[in-house]
């Protein structure tokens, strides 16, 4: 939770400071992760130029951190990502303790009515320090707001 305050106020100051640089610098999305199926919330700032820095939570039990790489606009069309995920379950781990599951893949992002976006991606990952390592599937999508 800190983490996504943290990422929000760094998305403001860099607008604030850079206010004359292109718009938009972040996006706000309600996404699901379908693989299990997880409500999330994402904030997506653009750090510099293409490369935008990304944090999900459901405020429980996943968390995850992205960066990603816009390959024509920023927060636009075809990206490329990298990134892990922070999953508390009884059946990853039976003590209960978070598992880490690095993961890359690619996604689009479409832009409608100007700055509303529609953000699907698909990627894969493998746990790491899970009790029964495994590789899963990164399916998610989600829509929201740039400004």
């Amino acid at each position: 939770m800190r983490a996504l305050l943290a990422l929000i106020v760094s998305c403001w100051l860099m607008e604030t400071a850079d206010a004359q640089v292109r718009q938009p610098i972040i996006s706000l999305r309600a996404s699901v992760l379908l693989v299990p199926f997880t409500p999330l919330l994402t904030v997506e700032c653009r750090v510099v130029e293409n490369l935008s820095l990304q944090g999900e939570t459901n405020f429980s039990r996943i968390h995850g951190v992205n960066l990603k790489y816009y390959l024509i606009d920023p927060l636009q069309k075809t990206y490329v990502f990298v990134g892990s995920a922070f999953v508390e379950s009884t059946t990853l781990r039976r003590d209960r303790q978070s598992t880490v599951l690095p993961y890359v893949g690619a996604g689009y992002a479409h832009v409608f009515h100007k700055n509303w976006v529609i953000d699907s991606r698909l990627g894969i990952g493998r746990t790491i320090n899970a009790d029964q390592n495994s590789i899963y599937p990164i399916i998610k999508t989600g829509i929201g707001k740039r400004f």
